[in-house]
Order: structure tokens, then C-alpha cells, then sequence
């Protein structure tokens, strides 16, 4: 309807046209067009397993930089204090890094909501050492248990290690 009335008699320039459009469009057509427009650039809802999904990228990414600090701030939230979540992850890399630990490399990460502030994530991976060996089974696979607050998003709660000869299936 918009496309035939404005391509009947196009206007000559971008301003002409705007102005044309504005002036012969419906309110019912200029609500549509808004409503449209607002699910376009609507972000993923908060808690949903694609943004759960995309927080378990994220945390990969940061883990592959060994930062601990923000691994303590920001995605785990496992321990009562900041400050004894970094003591374990420094702990944990001390150990993998004594290994010859580089990076991981993620093969797989299947995500789901177990309820409106809860998430299941299950990854599996490799841990590569700098000499292009790996440390333990390839690939090896851990389930985690995600937790949503608004005033910090995801958190990393829970996490175990599971068995990489199994689907990624989430708990039922």
C-alpha cells in the first residue's frame, strides 16, 4: 500500500519524499511502521538461551586470555567473595600453565533455560598446550549451571565435568 501510493508519484529529492510520506501516510500505518521498526532492533531478551548462549562465548574468549580477574567479576559467581573466586581461578591456571596449557579450543556449546533465571550450558573442548600437544581426553566436556540476576546478567554458579562421549542434551 505505502510501496504503490509513493512510487505512483515519486518525489525528486530525499526531503520531498520524507515530507510526502509523512503527510499521506495513516496513523494506523505510521504505528504498524513503528511496532516494526521496534521488534527490529529489539535486543535478545535478557534471559533467554541465546543470550545465555552468548555469555558462554564470551566467557571462552576471556578464559582463552587467562584474565581471572575479570572471569572472577564478570562470569563466575561461585565463591562468597571476588576475591576468592580469583584466588581459585589463579589457582587453576597456575596448575593448567605448569601443564604447558595455551588455550582451549571450543568445539561445541549447547544452551538452555531450566527455568526463568536459571540456564544449563554443556561444552565440550580441547585444551591445547603451547606445543600443540593437549592436556587430558580430547575433546573433554563440562556442564555448567548459569544463574540471572538483573544487577549482574549470568553468572557462572555451577560446574562439573562430564562425559564428551555423550550429546550435549539439556537436563530434563
Amino acid at each position: 500500500m505505502l510501496y504503490e501510493r509513493h512510487n505512483a508519484e515519486p518525489a525528486r529529492t530525499g526531503v520531498e519524499f520524507m515530507v510526502k510520506t509523512f503527510r499521506t501516510i495513516s496513523w494506523r500505518e505510521t504505528l504498524v511502521s513503528a511496532v516494526i521498526a521496534a521488534t527490529l532492533v529489539t535486543p535478545v531478551a535478557a534471559q533467554s538461551k541465546e543470550s545465555a548462549a552468548a555469555f558462554m562465548k564470551s566467557y571462552t574468549d576471556t578464559w582463552n586470555q587467562h584474565d581471572t580477574e575479570a572471569l572472577a567479576t564478570e562470569y563466575w559467581d561461585t565463591k562468597p567473595t571476588v576475591e576468592e573466586e580469583k584466588s581459585q581461578l589463579d589457582a587453576m591456571f597456575d596448575r593448567l600453565v605448569s601443564q604447558g596449557y595455551d588455550k582451549s579450543t571450543i568445539h561445541e556449546i549447547q544452551t538452555c533455560m531450566t527455568d526463568d533465571t536459571t540456564a544449563w550450558a554443556g561444552m565440550k573442548f580441547t585444551r591445547n598446550t603451547t606445543d600443540g600437544g593437549v592436556i587430558g581426553d580430547d575433546p573433554q566436556a563440562s556442564h555448567y549451571v548459569l544463574g540471572w540476576t538483573d544487577e549482574k546478567g549470568w553468572r557462572v554458579k555451577s560446574v562439573k565435568g562430564a562425559d564428551a562421549a555423550n550429546e550435549l542434551t539439556c537436563p530434563e
